[in-house]
């Protein structure tokens, strides 16, 4: 449950991050609500088929070196784009399947940020009786 938690999270501030300071072509729509909820539904999809996904296609991900999983976190968000309200991919001169990987990129980096700080509290908290 708290894995979940922290991925929403993650999710969440990605999307604002990459929607507020134009990184990419996408727009949140809705309220903070909406948002939450596409959050949290990214999340899931992302803990459901993703470990799948993962494993049936770890022969591309070793030939390319890891790159086809930047490729396979776009799809899965542009799954959650197409399934969840909240957020959509503009249209633009760019795929929409480049913008999702974009998107995966920025999600990646920003839940690395916030599982480090979660798991330095988890660690403080450890040895702090």
């Amino acid at each position: 449950m708290r894995t979940l938690i922290v991925r929403s999270l993650a999710v969440l501030v990605a999307v604002l991050i990459a929607s507020r300071f134009a990184l990419v072509d996408i727009t949140a729509e809705g309220d903070w609500l909406s948002l939450i909820v596409f959050a949290v539904g990214v999340a899931a999809i992302n803990a459901v088929i993703g470990p799948a996904l993962k494993f049936i296609s770890f022969p591309v991900t070793v030939l390319t070196l890891g790159i086809w999983i930047l490729v396979l976190n776009g799809l899965l968000f542009w799954l959650g784009t197409a399934l969840l309200p909240g957020v959509e991919l503009a249209d633009s001169d760019r795929p929409t399947l480049l913008t999702a990987v974009l998107v995966a990129l920025i999600i990646s980096v920003v839940s690395f940020a916030v599982n480090r700080i979660v798991k330095e509290d988890d660690e403080k908290s450890k040895t702090t009786p």
